[in-house]
């Protein structure tokens, strides 16, 4: 029998599919937007590290993904310099 999937990876996994809705209806149902995958990505750097889901960046933002979140690994560091980027949002 399979583990079921938390909220805020269902969240993740929006995010890598582009699909906003699916993104605002997981965090009105209680998803947290902080979750890290096995890498230390979070939804918001996952989402900046591909062009074409700028989009869903600005979404996350807007909801309230921690810009200055903290993430372990080679993605250490890297929302802060986000932040900057997508500031023009």
């Amino acid at each position: 029998m399979g583990l079921q999937q938390s909220k805020e990876e269902s969240l993740y996994k929006q995010v890598n599919h582009g699909d906003i809705e699916g993104i605002k209806a997981l965090h009105s149902q209680g998803a947290g937007l902080e979750w890290t995958d096995r890498e230390g990505k979070t939804p918001l750097i996952a989402a900046c590290m591909t062009p074409e889901l700028n989009n869903v960046a600005k979404t996350l933002i807007e909801l309230g993904a921690n810009v200055n979140a903290y993430s372990r690994g080679m993605y250490m560091g890297r929302v802060t310099l986000l932040k900057n980027i997508l500031s023009g949002f």
